[in-house]
């Protein structure tokens, strides 16, 4: 499943990207924001390593069957990438906090091990500030 991000705010340097509510409307990280600030030479080897983890079912799409028993998600989007007479889709992926947790202990790189704790505070500064603009009636639905 492709989704659309409807949103985007900074917190303490990250960009957090927000997609539909159906894709769990909570903040997520760019796989190629991850893949810079993890110290990838290749930032785009970042997907490969996303797309091992969707495949084995360590990382569930939203709204495909075969990997629903994961807690962690990414948000798939896909755009058409035009390099002179050809194009070719790329796909971008938007991960969770547990997305993202797993795929920064897969990565083989001392910034990755750093950034672990700097995901969690981000996350979580972001959710609290996101609840604290839910009204009360919101909470309940």
């Amino acid at each position: 499943m492709t989704s659309a991000i409807t949103r985007t705010e900074a917190v303490d340097g990250w960009t957090l990207s927000f997609a539909s509510r159906d894709a769990g409307g909570e903040p997520l990280f760019r796989d190629l924001d991850i893949a810079q600030r993890a110290g990838l030479a290749d930032p785009h080897d970042v997907r490969r390593a996303i797309s091992t983890a969707i495949k084995t079912g360590e990382i569930a799409i939203p709204g495909e069957a075969r990997n629903q028993e994961s807690s962690c998600f990414a948000v798939v989007v896909s755009e058409t990438v035009k390099a002179g007479a050809t194009s070719r889709i790329v796909n971008s992926y938007y991960l969770d906090e547990e997305a993202t947790l797993e795929i920064l202990m897969r990565l083989k790189t001392p910034l990755a091990r750093a950034l672990r704790k700097d995901v969690r505070r981000v996350y979580h500064q972001m959710t609290a500030r996101a609840l604290a603009h839910v009204t009360p009636s919101e909470q309940r639905n």
